[in-house]
């Protein structure tokens, strides 16, 4: 019961966060009380959202938003995220200064066309190279060397004469 209530109350928040500014941003007059309201509230909404996200996903409160997440078409992604955040900003700048106009919006889908989907996929193909040439040989290199230690530690305590301490009588 409590953990529907949270759900509800996190949806209703995103929502909240993603729809109030609609009017504002179409040409609507808000006060500046409003304006503070929603810049200094907004911002943890959305944080507390998606840490309930996280939080019922990770603890087993999840349901659909579990398995959705969980799918293996995730993992391919979830691999390249951290060398998509170190070389996002490269690659968005390089795309937004490609142009020899002055950047301004046109609209959605302009902004989408021209704006997002070249540097997310630009992000991604340049991430999957610093992946492939960077991290994954860092990461056999750290392998191999954690697992020579770890056997140089067994082989320590076969040659001990000293029983180990997690035998159990």
């Amino acid at each position: 019961l409590a953990a529907g209530a949270l759900w509800i109350a996190a949806v209703a928040t995103a929502f909240t966060v993603i729809l109030v500014p609609y009017d504002y941003q179409n040409g609507g007059y808000w006060t500046p009380l409003e304006r503070a309201s929603y810049y200094s509230f907004s911002r943890l909404g959305w944080a507390v959202s998606v840490g309930w996200v996280v939080f019922a996903v990770n603890r087993g409160y999840g349901g659909l938003v579990t398995r959705f997440m969980s799918l293996k078409f995730w993992i391919p992604l979830g691999r390249l995220t951290y060398c998509s955040y170190l070389c996002h900003m490269l690659v968005a700048n390089y795309v937004f200064r490609l142009g020899t106009a002055s950047i301004h919006y046109d609209g959605l889908w302009d902004m989408y066309v021209h704006g997002i989907v070249p540097v997310l996929f630009l992000t991604f193909l340049f991430a999957l190279a610093m992946s492939l040439f960077f991290e994954l040989p860092a990461a056999r290199i750290e392998a191999m060397l954690f697992s020579r230690k770890a056997m140089e530690q067994k082989k320590d305590r076969k040659m001990s004469n000293e029983p180990p301490a997690y035998i159990k009588f």
